[in-house]
């Protein structure tokens, strides 16, 4: 309640001094005025990028469903146009654009927060068509993607549930052995009378099923349904 408070604040403070929602929803127009040069000031960007990100953690910490992927292009645009500024301040003209250091900074946090390498670069260059930024982009998304596989070791898609306990298989192929424990599937009983009964009369099949439920430390298979 709290939270969507204070986002309700933030965009309202923002629409008054910079005469536009810039932070609220997907950003879209606000990253298309970036990339054509309409939003040049650097510091007004760097504003930008961490209002962003402060409304992004408060609509996500609200329990609202606001997404991650848009606001990482929003933050990444801002960020990159911002860092491309502070190239050119420091080293002068250096032949790249303001507008490919936005898009090599998109793919950047694309890449960094899903995880999705070969993706951030694909929709890079889908969203430009100039293979003139693809070198930027490379190194800005495998940078990216590198610094938070060392630092963080999972995406912002997979953190959730490795908190909550499960296991999240990082190959192509799930492993059954590593994404289900032996106690999913096993459970307490005695032994010393079972039988093997395949099918049930209800259709289900059983493994060992013990007859006496006395206290046991030996295990048998569950009932599955089929």
């Amino acid at each position: 309640m709290l939270g969507m408070l204070g986002l309700g604040l933030l965009v309202y403070g923002v629409q008054q001094i910079a005469g536009h929602y810039d932070v609220a929803g997907v950003g879209y127009a606000t990253i298309t005025e970036i990339l054509e040069g309409i939003l040049a000031n650097p510091w007004f960007l760097l504003v930008l990028f961490a209002l962003k990100l402060l409304a992004t953690c408060l609509t996500l910490g609200s329990g609202a469903s606001g997404g991650v992927f848009s606001p990482s292009l929003f933050m990444g645009a801002a960020l990159g146009a911002t860092f491309g500024h502070l190239c050119f301040w420091l080293f002068g003209d250096l032949g790249i654009t303001i507008a490919a250091f936005a898009i090599a900074g998109m793919a950047a946090s694309i890449s960094g927060t899903t995880g999705a390498l070969l993706t951030a670069i694909a929709i890079a260059y889908e969203m430009t068509r100039d293979y003139n930024t693809i070198l930027l982009v490379l190194i800005a998304a495998t940078t990216s993607w590198t610094t938070r596989k060392v630092a963080v070791g999972n995406s912002i898609y997979t953190i959730k549930q490795l908190r909550r306990g499960h296991v999240v298989p990082e190959g192509l192929q799930t492993a059954m052995d590593h994404a289900r424990r032996a106690s999913d599937v096993m459970a307490e009983g005695d032994l010393s009378n079972a039988r093997y009964r395949p099918i049930t009369s209800d259709g289900r099949i059983d493994g060992l099923a013990a007859a006496d439920r006395a206290p046991s430390t030996s295990l048998s298979w569950k009932s599955r349904p089929c």
